[in-house]
């Protein structure tokens, strides 16, 4: 995600992307990424320049993957750690 002036751009590694206007639609309930694919562009490019979001998504996964596992690793019965 990304917010420059009034536009705020979420990038989705596995979906479409979504552009905002929150000046004109604080409430975020029209998409205009396909009707603004240069603005989409644009700030694809400035959030390049800040992170690789394949990267995070993947590091994100990961993370949610290895917290799972140690969840599933605490026995059902705490009394049983005893």
């Amino acid at each position: 995600m990304i917010r420059k002036g009034h536009w705020k751009h979420l990038y989705y590694t596995d979906g479409p992307a979504q552009l905002f206007d929150l000046k004109n639609d604080p409430d975020e309930l029209t998409n205009l990424a396909s009707t603004k694919p240069k603005i989409v562009s644009e700030l694809d490019a400035e959030l390049q320049k800040i992170c690789s979001p394949q990267v995070e998504s993947d590091r994100a996964d990961q993370f949610t993957t290895n917290q799972l596992k140690a969840v599933a690793d605490i026995p059902a019965n705490p009394s049983s750690l005893n």
